[in-house]
């Protein structure tokens, strides 16, 4: 395969390089002699679920090892059924699947789930998802359709996933590998991929799996591994390697690199049949941190030939696997494998798994279920695990004690392992804990024991000695307070000897001194030690670097009037705990941005503006507060206004300022001097009492106030009188004029408004056409107009009449009445009159007067009803028809029927549901055809058609249509002769009938007619009136022989003979006309003609042609060219059909007298036409075949 750059094939368990560093015991086995197919284990449960051949399903007990046989519970569904696989849910709860259906079990009682639950698909395999973290309780299955979930505790399956041929791989409560629907595009030549999900608790990845070519073309099995124990604590999927078996073996490659086909890969297991591929974990709990190589993972291998496990690979990438035959189990054929788990410990807090112990191997094979157990310790001897350190100083072996300072020894990390302490070899007594405090001066170390294995490890060595504690004074409180920019200083006593190291937040500074000098903030201490080692912490102090507090502006008053006195005082925090370097706060004023003369807290001010203040408190150490906006009240003097001059008696005077109130004001009307309190804080008010009105306005902020000048009001005249009774609404009929009056008197003034607007109308009456709402004012005075009520004038029209007739429907020449109908119309109108009709028909009036009309012509038919001069309305045009029924015709579907037809006759009517077709046959009506436009009968007689509208009694009848049925006539056809027919031949056909005229399939009309090819002839004869039969007869003309004797050649100068063979079996052969057998022998140049006749008289003829043709050459010495017909010619035998000789003739003296390239015309004695004397002449014969020359002489007689 060219597009692999690099291949690596390996019989691993031949390496070189094969680091074996398990073994595998056989502990027993159970359900022996049966065939296992697949084995479960449950997760938090001793037990295991078994599918054996012949749909035989079993629960054992891991302790125990007692096989409970449950096949009695599934076998009602056993029956044409196989169980592919099975899935555990929990102890009690188990799935196991068919093709088509699962077959849930719960405590002895099974649920077929399938279609009616949405299953679809052919089922492969499924498996239990303990990845789905929200609901444990799923079953995946995977079928030819895409990936479905069982809701086990719901009974309910959600196609998940839609893709072809979905399959479940690998199944575990650490690993799920199935066929996922994503399609990588990268398929090359004959290798093609197939897309898989990975998952675990740690995370999950998606890879491709090869297949075609040298890959094979089944995947079997596959799995994929983390180069450490990822599913517990988790790493790249940079180090994740899949493997995957078909029937041309193992294949493995990093699953980053499965997506490019020109990756390389490695190739185990050449030539045997690969059946389950999964992996056990062992010594799990020496995975303390990443650095430790103590856990490890071994790849496990069935096979038809036994067992493999590999070399395990733990952190490292590497993916160079050796493989070792598991001799205990044998050539035993494997089916399924299973990893035995015994919990160590849980973490209650988290969805993933506790750490397990993975203390057996459950192999299916095709004679029992075996149990192998993993043993490590042959290989883990004098291994020392480098994971102790100092609690306060990592990577050192040898720490001082100094005094009563205590020293903790503690693991890299909290092991699932039993720890017992050692001092100086001997062990110390009750201490198990993952941390030791030391208090004695020695040498110290761990033995840790995998409670799995048994195997224990011993761990690095630590020593201690003793030393002399530090004494020191550092006597400050717990936070201490600086001015900002200045520097704090802390101090610890200096002494000989003594060694320093300071700490800000818990990190190691630079200084090595007793004295620290600082300007961050931070919460420091110092360590001291008077030994090699052994560091003594003082307390810890927070050290803060404060800014001055913002200042704040306060005022003396919330408002000040214009030409007031404001005054300003700024007040600064005091910082909570002091300031170790405080000075007393100075300050600096500014108004509008401007600074202004003021050092002091408090200032006083006549201007308005933004004002603000700096305090300053230790050098540099400066706080500005936000700006203080002070304002001074300035009141504008209003002006009262009033809505008119001069007001009548009856009148409302409105009054009004200038001043618009935000609030913060309040706004007395006074009439002559005395407070309007009703009108209190209105920009506006309404009057009818004289006098002279102010307002004053007053800050409600401040004590500030204006007045303003005085506005008189005076009413003159009297309220007119008068009388305008009329009712709310007036009606009248429209195109009249409506008249509305109100008291003529000397002295009023009229104004009259329509729907609220004034018109020109002055006068005590009110004529008008348009309706409207209508009122009218009077007044006595110069002003104070009063209005009367508001009356609503309408004009009515006539209503739209419509047109009724007495029946719904009228046949030709009867008498319609239409009647003309107006709606009421409103009570009271006016001046309303009795309506007036007039008809219109088509457009033309006629002469009724009157609501009602008879009329017995059609047409559209309209009436104008009036009422009050002019006022005319019509209605809408009413279109008044009279029913004629048209005479029906029936039709008859041909000119003529034959006895065994079907008729069809039919009527021209259409009928639109508004009538009904009654068909009549000798009179008697047929209720099976009613309201049917056409028939079928083969019934002969007298039909009618009878027409009968259903709107009224109005019907018409057909004439009368008689049926008859023709006898059909009679055909026959003959040969005219019945002898064999061969091939080329004619026979004729003839047709015999009764009447009418004959139709042949060929087109030929006439009786008789004559035929040469083999087929089915038919003759149909047909009657006038359209009777037809037909009749057919077949015909075969027999093949003739045929011949294909080839064409043959002799030498007649030999007088050679030659046999012509002509095919065998035919009944005669004839050679030239005379009867002979199937071998003709002749010596004679020129044709032959064969004929043959077979057993059905058929002949065939072939002419052989037999030409002349010498294997040697033969040249006569003499020819005789005078024109006799014998030896007339120099005939040269062995020429025949060489186009390359070339043949020259010469005379005594040279001259050339005759030349032939090829010899198929012979020399007949003549040079250019002339006869040649008798004579000796010479020849010359080349070939270009030949480099031989032929000569010599020749003779002509005469």
């Amino acid at each position: 395969m060219r597009y692999f750059t690099l291949f690596f094939f390996l019989i691993a368990w031949f390496s070189a390089r094969a680091q074996r560093d398990m073994d595998l015991h056989l502990d027993g086995v159970v359900l022996s002699g049966k065939n296992v197919l697949k084995v479960r284990r449950y997760l938090n449960e001793p037990y295991l679920w078994v599918l054996a051949d012949n749909n035989e399903v079993f629960r054992v007990n891991t302790l125990t090892r007692a096989v409970e046989d449950l096949t009695g519970a599934f076998s009602t569904y056993a029956a044409g059924q196989e169980f592919i696989d099975i899935a555990i849910v929990n102890a009690n709860v188990a799935v196991v699947a068919t093709s088509t259906r699962l077959l849930h079990y719960t405590a002895g009682s099974v649920k077929v789930v399938g279609a009616a639950e949405g299953l679809s698909g052919v089922i492969n395999s499924i498996a239990f998802d303990l990845f789905d973290y929200w609901n444990a309780k799923v079953v995946l299955v995977a079928t030819d359709k895409g990936m479905d979930r069982y809701e086990t505790e719901l009974s309910k399956v959600t196609r998940t996933d839609v893709y072809n041929n979905a399959r479940i791989f690998e199944t575990s409560y650490r690993n799920l590998m199935y066929v996922n629907n994503r399609i990588c595009g990268c398929d090359y030549n004959d290798v093609t991929t197939r897309s898989v999900d990975m998952r675990e608790h740690g995370g999950g990845w998606a890879g491709e799996l090869w297949k075609g070519g040298a890959f094979g073309n089944e995947i079997k099995s596959a799995y994929f591994s983390r180069a450490s124990t990822g599913y517990f604590h988790g790493t790249s999927g940079y180090n994740v390697n899949e493997f995957w078996a078909t029937e041309k073996g193992l294949f493995q490659l990093y699953f980053d690199q499965s997506s490019r086909l020109y990756s390389p890969y490695k190739h185990f297991f050449q030539g045997q049949s690969v059946t389950k591929i999964t992996s056990i974990y062992g010594l799990l709990p020496f995975y303390i941190n990443s650095s430790i190589e103590g856990a490890q993972e071994n790849i496990l291998v069935g096979t038809k030939n036994g067992l493999y496990f590999s070399d395990s690979r733990f952190l490292r990438r590497e993916n160079d696997f050796s493989f070792f035959y598991c001799q205990e189990l044998g050539d035993k054929s494997v089916n399924d494998i299973s990893v035995n788990i015994a919990e160590l410990s849980r973490s209650a807090s988290s969805y993933v798994p506790a750490v397990r112990c993975e203390d057996g191997i459950w192999v299916a094979a095709t004679d029992g279920l075996y149990l192998l157990r993993p043993d490590y310790a042959p290989y883990k001897k004098n291994e020392r695990l480098n994971m102790l350190g100092f609690n306060i100083q990592s990577g050192v072996a040898e720490m001082q004690i100094c005094g009563d300072t205590k020293i903790s020894l503690a693991m890299g990390s909290d092991p699932d392992l039993f720890i017992k302490w050692y001092k100086d070899g001997v062990s110390i007594t009750n201490e198990s804990d993952i941390t030791y405090t030391i208090t004695q001066a020695g040498e110290y170390y761990a033995i840790l024991t995998d409670p799995c294995s048994g195997i224990s490890k011993e761990t690095n060595h630590l020593k201690a000695t003793l030393g002399t504690a530090p004494t020191f004074t550092f006597n400050y409180p717990d936070k201490l307070n600086y001015c900002e920019g200045s520097v704090a200083t802390l101090t610890v006593d200096d002494k000989p000897g003594y060694r320093y190291r300071w700490y800000n937040q818990g990190m190691l500074a630079s200084n090595n001194t007793p004295i620290l000098s600082t300007t961050m903030p931070g919460k420091y201490r110092v360590e001291l030690t008077a030994c090699t080692d052994g560091w003594v912490s003082s307390k810890e102090v927070e050290v803060n670097f404060v800014k001055v507090p913002v200042p704040v502006i306060s005022a003396d008053k919330p408002a000040y009037c214009t030409g007031e006195q404001a005054t300003l005082t700024a007040t600064a925090p005091v910082v909570s705990g002091g300031i170790v370097n405080s000075q007393p706060y100075q300050y600096q004023w500014y108004r509008d941005g401007v600074q202004i003369s003021g050092s002091s807290a408090t200032i006083s001010t006549l201007l308005p503006g933004k004002y603000k203040v700096d305090v300053t408190a230790c050098a540099g150490n400066t706080s500005t507060s936000a700006e203080f906006q002070v304002s001074f009240i300035n009141i504008t003097t209003p002006v009262v206004t009033a809505n008119k001059p001069s007001y009548c008696i009856g009148d409302q005077a409105t009054l009004s300022i200038n001043f618009i109130n935000d609030g913060t004001y309040t706004v007395n009307w006074m009439l002559d001097g005395q407070v309007i309190v009703a009108d209190r804080n209105k920009t506006n008010i309404s009057t009818i009492r004289s006098g002279s009105y102010t307002v004053s306005i007053t800050s409600n902020l401040s004590n500030c106030g204006v007045t303003s000048v005085p506005q008189v009001v005076f009413f003159d005249g009297t309220v007119p009188t008068f009388t305008f009774n009329y009712p709310d609404k007036l009606n009248y009929c429209a195109g009249s004029t409506a008249t509305l009056t109100v008291d003529d008197k000397p002295g009023y003034r009229y104004r009259w408004y329509k729907d609220g607007v004034l018109n020109r109308n002055s006068t005590a009456t009110m004529n008008t056409s348009i309706p409207g709402k209508y009122k009218v004012e009077l007044t006595t005075c110069s002003d104070g107009w009063v209005p009367t009520k508001e009356v609503e004038v309408s004009f009515i029209k006539v209503p739209v009449p419509t047109i009724a007739a007495n029946k719904t429907a009228y046949c030709a020449g009867e008498q319609a009445i239409l009647t003309a109908i107006v709606p009421n119309v409103p009570a009271g109108i006016v001046n309303w009159q009795a309506y007036q009709y007039k008809w219109f028909k088509d457009g033309v009036a006629l002469s009724s007067t009157s609501a009602n009309i008879s009329v017995t012509q059609p047409g559209r038919y309209q009436v104008e009803v009036t009422a009050c001069s002019g006022n005319t309305t019509s209605s809408a045009e009413f279109q008044l028809n009279f029913i004629n029924i048209a005479t029906p015709v029936i039709a008859a579907g041909k000119p003529a029927y034959c006895i065994g037809d079907q008729a069809t006759l039919s009527t021209t009517f259409v009928n639109d549901g508004t009538y009904t077709v009654e068909w009549l046959r000798n009179g008697v009506a047929i209720p099976a055809e009613r309201n049917k436009q056409s028939i079928s009968t083969t019934i002969a007689g007298n039909y009618m058609v009878n027409i009968t509208s259903n709107l009224t009694n109005c019907s018409q009848g057909s004439a009368v249509y008689a049926l008859s049925f023709e006898t059909p006539p009679t055909i026959r056809i003959d040969r005219v002769i019945n002898t064999t027919l061969c091939s080329g031949q004619t026979v004729d056909l003839k047709a015999t009938y009764n009447g009418g005229s004959v139709l042949w399939s060929t087109g030929e009309t006439a009786s008789q007619i004559s035929v040469k090819n083999s087929g089915t002839y038919t003759a149909a004869v047909s009657t006038p009136g359209g009777c037809s039969v037909n009749d057919n007869i077949n015909v075969q003309f027999l093949a003739n022989p045929v011949l294909n004797v080839p064409n043959a050649t002799l030498c007649r100068f030999t007088n050679e003979k030659i046999t012509l063979t002509a095919p065998p079996g035919f009944a005669k052969y004839e050679w030239n006309g005379q009867t002979g057998t199937v071998e003709y022998t002749t010596g004679t140049l020129g044709s032959v003609t064969l004929k043959v006749t077979d057993i059905n008289g058929c002949t065939a003829s072939q002419t052989i042609t037999v030409t002349g043709k010498c294997k040697d050459i033969y040249i006569p010495n003499a020819f005789t060219p005078n024109g006799d017909g014998i030896n007339d010619k120099w005939l040269i035998a062995g020429l025949e059909g060489d186009p390359t000789v070339n043949v020259k003739i010469h005379s005594r003296t040279g001259t050339l007298l005759f030349q032939s390239q090829g010899y198929a015309t012979p020399w007949d004695g003549t040079h250019r036409g002339a006869t040649l004397p008798a004579g000796v002449y010479y020849y010359v014969i080349s070939a270009k075949g030949s480099d031989q020359l032929l000569s010599g002489a020749i003779t002509i007689i005469r």
